[in-house]
């Protein structure tokens, strides 16, 4: 009975109580920390922290594993802040979900990543986590950690040594493995590891790893001078062996090795070189050359022996050319110091007679006759024009005046080159004068052809010697009308107005 009526009164309380005495309530709670709940964005509900973690945990499974903290804060509907609080403790809690650029992502996720990049790496037979950065939109060293983490249990592959993001399958090593040992086996000559990267499309820290391996292995008979740098050189065996052969031959020839021929050999370092190759043999090093002992002997005997007969001996024979352009070098240098001096006496000397008054005058006086010889020779066609009468003289003696007067200069030209005279004068001729020299060129020519064609036809039928005549009379008529105009070009050239030029 007792139990009865406190319900009944829990009751009666409960309907009592009004939405803003327990808001109130709640609020007064919170403040004295007696009470740990959060009220959503509308202030209709209040939560706890705990169903904000559990609803958390909820929405990551609903979205395969992957949510953004904004997108989530909609769906739970409370504030950004307390959304992110809880995150990070759901991160910190449980190992296998993680805070990542305000995403949370658990390991679901990150298995269903790694099958997606297992069955890629299976087609493309390589994978760079650059790539699956941008593609997932992950941080790279986040991403090449999971990854790595999964190769050999999700991801049937293998991690490169010196890059952790880049991921191999073992069929595309064998296939990169083939085609390094067939390009490198195939060389005859040193040859850049980076110009063969480039052409080929190797990867470098795959390459230098297979070539390193076959090189020790014996697969490859060859060097890599230079170690992981752009700067390596792979050396094959028959081309050492044939260098080695050749500085053998030579040196056993003539008793000595020039530097310079080493060095177009491909040997870039001549004297560590020989001082390598040749350690017991007794070599003289000189500037440009080694000298072996045969040819020292030869030269002691001969010396010793024009000694002892008081005679003389010629060292050239024995030097060959070495010790001669060692003494033509140094030769050199005197010669060198020599011809400063004479350079100065010289300059010295031309200065003065540059600055002498009577070469000013010699110059002066050249000029003077250059140009009475202009005019002596523009006088002299102008008579000839005055009394030509010939069409095609005319045309002639018209385009060289023409270009002595444009061009300030004297010009000696047959008559099958007054095309070209008109054609470089254009630029300097209004337009009705260059139309009207063409005009007359064309009736030369047409009188010239017409006049051949007639000859031709002496002795054929009337009608057409009397019609090829008129033709003629009618072009020899327009080119006497013209030839005055023609003439008046040269004889009184008037100066091109401002609108013309």
């Amino acid at each position: 009975m007792l139990l009865l009526c406190f319900s009944f009164c829990l009751d009666v309380l409960v309907f009592s109580l009004s939405e803003r005495n327990c808001i109130e309530i709640v609020t007064k709670l919170v403040q004295e920390k007696k009470l740990d709940v959060v009220h959503t964005l509308d202030g209709k509900e209040y939560i706890t922290p705990a169903q904000i973690v559990r609803e958390i945990h909820d929405e990551l499974y609903t979205h395969g594993g992957r949510i953004n903290i904004v997108e989530l804060q909609k769906l739970i509907n409370v504030d950004l802040v307390h959304v992110e609080s809880r995150a990070i403790e759901v991160s910190k809690q449980d190992r296998g979900t993680h805070l990542i650029l305000g995403q949370l992502i658990d390991e679901k996720y990150l298995d269903q990543l790694a099958e997606e990049v297992n069955d890629k790496l299976q087609e493309v037979g390589q994978v760079n986590t650059a790539e699956l950065c941008k593609t997932y939109d992950l941080p790279g060293d986040f991403l090449t950690q999971e990854l790595c983490g999964r190769v050999g249990r999700i991801i049937d592959g293998q991690v490169d040594e010196f890059n952790r993001g880049v991921i191999f399958t073992q069929a595309f090593i064998c296939r990169q493995t083939a085609r390094i040992r067939g390009v490198f086996s195939a060389l005859t000559r040193p040859t850049p590891v980076s110009a063969l990267i480039s052409v080929f499309g190797f990867h470098e820290n795959l390459l230098y790893s297979v070539l390193e391996e076959l090189v020790n292995s014996g697969r490859l008979k060859g060097t890599v001078v230079g170690g992981r740098q752009d700067k390596a050189v792979y050396i094959p065996e028959i081309y050492s062996r044939t260098q080695n052969a050749w500085v053998d031959s030579f040196l056993k020839q003539n008793g000595y090795l020039e530097f310079e021929a080493l060095t177009r050999l491909g040997i870039p370092d001549p004297v560590s070189y020989i001082k390598k190759r040749l350690k017991s043999s007794k070599l003289l090093f000189l500037r440009s050359a080694c000298v072996g002992p045969e040819i020292i002997a030869q030269l002691e005997a001969s010396v010793e022996e024009a000694i002892s007969s008081q005679t003389w001996v010629d060292l050239q024979v024995h030097f060959k050319l070495l010790i001669i352009n060692h003494l033509l070098f140094q030769t050199s240098k005197i010669m060198q110091r020599k011809q400063i001096h004479i350079h100065k006496i010289l300059s010295s000397e031309i200065n003065i007679w540059w600055n002498n008054p009577d070469c000013v005058n010699l110059t002066s006086s050249v000029f003077v006759c250059f140009r009475q010889a202009l005019l002596l020779h523009k006088q002299a066609l102008l008579e000839q024009l005055n009394v030509a009468e010939d069409p095609a003289l005319i045309l002639h003696l018209t385009s060289v005046l023409l270009f002595q007067n444009l061009m300030h200069c004297m010009l000696h030209a047959p008559g099958r080159c007054v095309p070209n005279i008109i054609g470089t004068l254009q630029p300097k001729l209004s337009e009705d004068q260059y139309k009207l020299l063409v005009q007359y060129q064309g009736l030369v020519v047409k009188r010239l052809v017409q006049s051949h064609s007639q000859e031709k036809k002496a002795d054929g039928a009337e009608q057409g010697g009397e019609d090829s005549s008129a033709e003629l009379e009618s072009v020899l008529k327009e080119l006497n009308s013209l030839s005055g105009t023609i003439k008046e070009l040269v004889l009184n050239p008037r100066k091109p107005s401002t609108t013309e030029d």
